[in-house]
């Protein structure tokens, strides 16, 4: 396994007066479905509906389990994280900074 995480910057940054600020914010979803290999976690964050709470920070990153760590999981234990949304909502959660 290369890495379990993966940090996602949501924030285009821009140098000005020698300070880096955020020009631009990004959509976690939309940031997502440009991510090449986060289709487990764009469909978990999805469903969940906590990518709104990430949407509405000024600033943030996210670090989140890699596809190959979200893969590694049991079958079973993805599917029970579908079909209880605030026990998916509570693994997500944990996942952004």
């Amino acid at each position: 396994m290369d890495s379990c995480i993966n940090r996602y910057h949501l924030c285009v940054f821009s140098s000005l007066n020698h300070s880096v600020i955020c020009v631009r914010k990004k959509p976690f979803l939309r940031f997502l479905a440009q991510a090449n290999g986060a289709d487990t976690l764009r469909d978990l964050f999805s469903s969940s509906g906590v990518s709104e709470g990430i949407d509405a920070l000024a600033n943030a990153t996210v670090f989140a389990p890699s596809e190959e760590a979200l893969r590694a999981l049991p079958e079973s234990f993805v599917e029970e994280l579908r079909a209880d949304r605030e026990k998916l909502r509570e693994f997500l959660v944990r996942t952004w900074v």
